[in-house]
């Protein structure tokens, strides 16, 4: 309660100047955590963190697979590499583009005993993975709030590409 007063407080004293990017994420922060779905709370994470980091409309999912994991490590959240996030993101577009995603392959290995509940490895392992972009997000999101230095990145497309490089060009055929 206390932390949550904190923020509000930061909140409200900057709200009028945080960057359209912020702002834009951290509406997704909220929606993000009401839904109770991961295939549909994948689109809504993804879209929040590109509303903060993408610069370029061409190579988004490159942008996205390089500046996410150098994101969650200047956050000190752990567990996020290129791989991982190109999978989320590939999840994502198949959802996005009205193609019914499979997240993982089922209840496979859960022993009935565990019950209707109980997932598998390969479940806890995606689960686990939204989760951690859900807290990339949110942690993203919570320090432009409250670090000017921080929020200062997100009004310029160059303080981002300084920031977090991605290399944009086109690979070779």
């Amino acid at each position: 309660a206390d932390q949550l007063r904190d923020l509000l407080a930061s909140y409200w004293a900057v709200q009028d100047d945080l960057p359209r990017r912020v702002r834009a994420a951290t509406l997704r922060v909220e929606y993000a955590g009401w839904s109770p779905w991961a295939d549909a709370m994948l689109p809504t994470l993804v879209g929040g963190l590109e509303a903060l980091l993408k610069t370029e409309q061409h190579a988004a999912s490159r942008q996205f697979t390089t500046r996410v994991p150098l994101v969650a490590e200047e956050l000190g959240i752990d567990g996020l590499s290129a791989s991982v996030c190109k999978r989320l993101y590939k999840a994502r577009s198949e959802w996005v583009h009205g193609a019914h995603v499979r997240l993982f392959s089922g209840l496979g290995d859960v022993d009935a005993a565990e019950g209707a509940g109980a997932h598998t490895g390969e479940q806890r392992t995606v689960l686990t993975d939204i989760a951690r972009l859900q807290d990339v997000l949110r942690a993203a999101a919570r320090k432009a709030i409250e670090d000017e230095e921080f929020r200062a990145v997100f009004t310029q497309h160059d303080r981002i590409r300084e920031r977090w490089p991605v290399d944009l060009t086109p690979p070779r055929q």
